[in-house]
């Protein structure tokens, strides 16, 4: 070794580094930028590796700003579309309250250089396209990545954009009228530019699909402006804005290979961004042209049912004589009540969330946990309704017309909250117009339209976590093979109400295939008729791919080929594309012929396997086809029970059979058939203090074949007392609805048992035997002896010590005092709304008024463990709370948990409030209420 002065060895190693950093920018701008990722794909399609992965929630994952134009003057360019519900759109959309703001100027960005031919023009359109031309300046300032001298992503390579069929386009402006989509001349465009990730990937530049107007079922359209990713060359194929991948082969080839997921994702987004989100581009046109499509003799419609319309039995109770049960001044005054905490949410909602999902009250800041689509609003729009808030609903009335439904920040779309919370928020209240605000309509179908691309898989069961971009879109995307049942099974009243109000078949066939599979599925079960919490609905029988397999010598042999580019590396994302194998050299199409979408080519075929979460490489697999849903995940226990990820899919068999006045007879059995399963091996009697007229609703676990008991109740499992007294009214057995009443009083008991009165998350018991008398509940034996049930908890050794106030607590995982009668518990409560949901039911359906004191009861207690106060004393708002079991004053505002889910005022505020309204309003008679509490008219 030498050895160089130190003086010395600081500049040389400052010289050093500066030439390695003017070597790697030289590399950067000559060898990287331009051609993306270094290698020539442009024979092959993209494929984000981003389904049901969530990695959105990584905080470099979305570019916020607060400084963005979301009021582009776009609107004053766009032709009238001749819409048949509405004659003009509404006003050009934006995101969480940025109106006005301007994108600012930076030198340092790079602007679009590039203006070719767009693939989406008609032929008029590429006469006016001067190939190689410069497009210096499109509005303020050219969209681009955020990182480094990223190059602009926008619709730089067309001067202007036509259609995608050929209609009669305007000489001057470009319009296309009897075409898909409106042209739009991008010169007219001054605003809507906007800054992409970090990376340079995601930029979405000249969106001119910023002001979109309603969405039509039978005519859509979009900007029409195509993608050129820093592109000189005229005429270039359009770039995958996520992967940079080409995509330069047509839609149609179906050489690609399809990809398939786990099914997972992130329905919330736990670091949700607080402020504005860059809009990601919108698709060009809505619904999409299927992969997959259901050609229109085969779809389902209402129309074709097995069995006319029936005269279903009347819900309520007569003893609910219009008026008489909510007249009184104690009732009014109860409903009052309710109306006022409605509306100090609202009002903070409105003063420092507008426009957001949610607010976060304790704090007083926004968050965007879903898509930034206004949840709270959207999902509170019945009830501002329901109690006559006309001024309020007017003004959210004037902000759903600005929400652009067809894109968001969000890279996927979680499909389940996305049709309960906003699909259902803007049916429900266009129901409760009785018509007359077309706005909700002409968004739920533009709402609808986006996500009905979910369900354009090989096999039509839907994605969960669903890419929703052109550029993600464009990859054949299988289901999931571990989806969460509930989150299949809890579409149909969204997309059938959709399908009766407008007509259109696609709405309804989407989900009642996923019916169809889960009848099919429902004997064959591990337990008959009860669905486990995850199931495989990829259509595939999945295994590793292994070269001189029994398999992989079929796709090996000299019969049976893979293309030699049948594997090609894309960007950082790690992910990979592979192409079908080949038989006899000729490359199989996905089905047999095109007169039956779902004769499925049995033969092995390779596909692209990826892991939720993950940002590994997918696996290489071999998918042998397979008809129908199965069990999901191999490697943890196959757990069944009416709580969270299954519950609102039993729910709705009785709802949808409602809904289309009986004329689908699957709804009938796979309800009484459930029935009977969950007596067996679900509902049980609690060993606990004061159990005399309760039921709990528990789980079971198989793992290797053994099945063991879960003596869990969980506060989202409330809502099957009034499933269960839905469904004794509408099939007359009466024996459900006494089922149902003792499962909602033993949720009534689950919230007296703790020191606020108020039910926590879940916690665990211990069960009576089967046979014979259950013993009087001692807490001594609990701690003392083993438990009656197979599983053997034994009840947590913590002692018994003061309270400070006289008198004792039990200190069990640090919470303040758990219920003696229980062995653990998850002491939070999140304003949930489920057992006050029974509550309803149970008054409504029974007419006994006792259960309008017990809801009165527990939503007095609610109020006041959540409630949140200035330092007047003025109450302000509403949170969550970490521990139910803590009635210390000191501790009261340590306890609160800083969230408000758009549920508390979409459904448990509407609960308590039609708890003490007069019967006929949104009678169950008259309207079906969805998981979300959204009601839908019913038709007779």
């Amino acid at each position: 070794m030498f050895s160089i002065p130190y003086g010395r060895r600081r500049r040389w190693l400052r010289a050093n580094l500066i030439a390695l950093l003017v070597f790697g920018s030289v590399f950067y701008v000559f060898f990287i930028r331009d051609n993306d990722n270094g290698f020539d794909l442009s024979s092959v399609k993209s494929l984000t590796g981003t389904s049901g992965h969530g990695w959105v929630q990584n905080d470099d994952k979305i570019a916020g700003s607060s400084d963005i134009d979301q009021s582009s003057d776009l609107d004053q360019h766009l032709p009238p579309i001749d819409y048949k519900i509405e004659e003009n759109p509404p006003p050009a959309p934006h995101l969480g309250g940025n109106k006005g703001k301007k994108l600012p100027f930076d030198p340092n960005i790079g602007t679009a250089n590039a203006v070719g031919a767009s693939s989406h023009m008609g032929n008029k359109d590429k006469e006016r396209v001067k190939a190689g031309s410069i497009k210096e300046d499109i509005g303020s300032g050219s969209s681009v990545g955020a990182g480094a001298g990223a190059d602009a992503d926008a619709g730089a390579d067309a001067d202007s954009a036509g259609a995608d069929r050929a209609g009669q386009i305007d000489s001057e402006t470009f319009d296309v009228t009897g075409g898909d989509r409106v042209g739009i001349d991008t010169d007219d465009l001054k605003s809507g530019s906007r800054p992409g990730s970090k990376h340079g990937n995601n930029g979405a530049g000249i969106d001119g699909s910023s002001d979109k107007g309603p969405i039509d079922s039978e005519t859509s359209y979009g900007s029409g402006i195509s993608k050129n990713k820093g592109s000189n060359k005229p005429g270039s194929s359009d770039l995958d804005t996520d992967t940079g991948i080409s995509a330069g082969k047509d839609e149609d080839d179906d050489s690609l290979l399809e990809v398939s997921t786990s099914g997972g994702g992130y329905s919330r987004l736990n670091k949700g961004p607080n402020g504005a989100q860059v809009l990601l581009e919108a698709p060009k046109i809505l619904p999409r042209k299927e992969k997959y499509p259901v050609p229109a003799h085969q779809k389902i419609s209402l129309k074709s049912a097995p069995e006319p319309k029936k005269s279903l039995p009347k819900i309520q109770s007569e003893k609910l004589l219009t008026g008489a049960a909510s007249s009184d001044a104690t009732t009014t005054e109860r409903r009052l009540t309710v109306k006022k905490a409605f509306q100090i949410s609202w009002n903070q909602y409105k003063k420092y969330a507008w426009g957001h999902d949610e607010i976060k009250p304790v704090t007083n800041t926004a968050s965007n946990p879903f898509l930034g689509w206004a949840a709270t609003l959207v999902d509170a729009l019945d009830t501002l309704q329901i109690m006559g808030l006309k001024d309020e609903y007017q003004e959210a009335l004037e902000m759903v017309a600005e929400i652009d439904f067809t894109r968001t920040f969000r890279k996927d779309i979680p499909l389940f909250e996305t049709v309960i919370r906003y699909l259902g928020g803007l049916v429900a209240s266009y129901d409760l117009s009785q018509g007359k605000d077309k706005i909700l309509l002409m968004k739920a179908v533009e709402l609808a339209d986006n996500l009905i691309g979910a369900f354009d898989t090989p096999n039509r069961m839907p994605i969960t976590y669903f890419n929703w971009m052109d550029s993600q879109y464009s990859t054949r995307y299988r289901a999931g093979s571990d989806t969460i049942f509930a989150e299949i099974g809890s579409l149909s009243l969204e997309f059938t109400r959709l399908a009766q109000l407008t007509g259109n078949d696609s709405y309804y066939d989407a989900v009642a295939r996923i019916t169809d599979e889960i009848y099919k599925y429902a004997p064959t079960s591990k337990i008959p008729w009860l669905f486990p919490e995850s199931v495989d609905i990829s259509g595939c029988e999945n295994e590793i791919y292994k070269p001189g397999s029994d398999v992989g010598k079929l796709l090996e042999d000299k019969s049976s080929k893979l293309d030699d580019e049948s594997i090609t590396p894309t960007t950082a994302s790690g992910t990979r594309i592979y192409k079908r194998a080949a038989i006899d050299g000729v490359e199989q199409p996905l089905l047999k012929d095109d007169s039956d979408v779902y004769q499925q080519d049995q033969k092995p075929h390779l596909i692209a396997l990826q892991n939720s979460g993950s940002r590994n490489k997918p696996t290489k697999m071999v998918c042998t086809p397979t008809v129908g849903m199965k069990d999901g995940s191999r490697t943890r226990p196959v757990r069944f029970t009416m709580g969270g990820l299954t519950d609102s899919s039993y729910e709705y068999f009785m709802k949808e059979y409602q809904l289309i006045n009986g004329v689908e007879p699957k709804y009938v059995e796979l309800y009484t058939e459930m029935v009977s399963a969950a007596k067996k091996n679900l509902i049980f009697k609690p060993y606990v203090d004061n159990n005399e007229d309760i039921l709990f609703l528990g789980a079971k676990s198989m793992f290797r074949g053994k099945l063991d008991d879960e003596n869990e109740m969980t506060h989202l499992a409330c809502f099957a007392g009034g499933m269960f007294a839905l469904g004794g009214k509408l099939l007359n057995r009466p024996e459900d609805v006494e089922l149902g009443r003792q499962i909602t009083q033993g949720c009534v008991w689950a919230y007296n048992s703790t020191r606020n009165g108020v039910m926590p998350e879940s916690f665990t018991v211990r069960r009576c035997p089967e046979e014979g008398p259950c013993p009087k509940f001692d807490f001594d034996e609990l701690r003392q002896n083993r438990p009656h049930d197979s599983k053997a908890i034994q009840a947590p050794s913590t002692a018994v010590i003061p309270d400070d106030r006289g008198g004792e607590r039990w200190p069990v995982m640090s919470y303040y005092d758990q219920p003696r009668s229980f062995l653990r518990m998850d002491a939070k409560y999140i304003m949930r709304p489920e057992a006050l949901e029974s509550v309803f039911y149970l008054y409504r359906i029974t007419g006994d008024r006792t259960w309008q004191d017990k809801g009165w009861e527990m939503f007095q207690n609610i109020l006041k463990l959540t409630q949140i106060t200035d330092e007047e004393g003025t109450i302000v708002g509403y949170s969550g709370v970490r521990d139910v079991s803590n009635d210390d004053p000191h501790f009261h505002d340590f306890n609160l948990m800083d969230n408000c889910e758009s549920f508390w005022m979409a459904e448990t505020l509407k609960y308590a409030y039609l708890l003490f309204e007069d019967p006929s309003v949104v009678s169950l008679d008259d309207y079906v209420f969805n998981t979300e509490a959204h009601p839908f008219k019913l038709t007779k």
